[in-house]
């Protein structure tokens, strides 16, 4: 061995870059929550977890009430300035153990690992309340705001996989809007029962 030669090569710059790109894929770039994408990879791994462990998972999703008129009548801009405020005032109220995503337009959600149905309902009287007590003014105009309509369900209870679980979901959250909406329903367990709050 005549020497050895030793090359240093400062990677910082390409792992920042790296680790940009994954956020990027992975986050709502209006409101910086967690995105459809990741949403369903956390999905199926908390799911697999809580099978491991005989725990419930609790999924909540929601949508607006009354964002449609705001958008159409003040335009995009003010929209997203609903969402943006939205997603900001309810991380307030969402927990450690609760991970927040938009999935797209002014649909939410939340997962919650270690859940039970008396926790997940008062999460959602939270949300309820914390959304209905936003107010927002666009151009000068009188003060308006908006409401949100939830569903929740439990795995396994509800459904056994995270398809269903979404679909049981999301028909809970339906239910919501046609019993009046800026409420909370709770998807049917298997005696066809259900729960509502607002």
């Amino acid at each position: 061995v005549i020497g050895r030669v030793w090359i240093y090569e400062d990677v910082t710059e390409a792992r920042r870059t790296s680790r940009q790109l994954v956020e990027m894929a992975e986050r709502d770039p209006l409101t910086n929550l967690y995105n459809r994408r990741r949403f369903h990879e956390e999905l199926e791994r908390v799911l697999a977890d809580a099978t491991r462990r005989g725990e419930e998972v609790g999924l909540v999703v929601l949508d607006l009430d009354g964002f449609k008129p705001i958008n159409d009548r003040y335009g995009h801009q003010a929209g997203d300035e609903v969402l943006v405020t939205l997603a900001r005032e309810l991380g307030k109220v969402v927990r450690r153990n609760e991970m927040f995503f938009r999935l797209g337009g002014d649909e939410f959600a939340i997962l919650v690992s270690d859940a039970h149905d008396v926790a997940l309902s008062e999460l959602a009287k939270r949300v309820v309340e914390r959304t209905a007590a936003l107010r927002f003014s666009f151009a000068g105009a009188e003060e308006v705001g908006v409401t949100a309509s939830l569903g929740l369900a439990l795995y396994p209870r509800h459904a056994r996989d995270g398809e269903c679980l979404m679909a049981v979901a999301d028909a809970a959250m339906y239910r919501a809007k046609v019993a009046g909406r800026d409420r909370w329903a709770m998807a049917e367990g298997p005696s066809g029962s259900t729960a509502q709050g607002g």
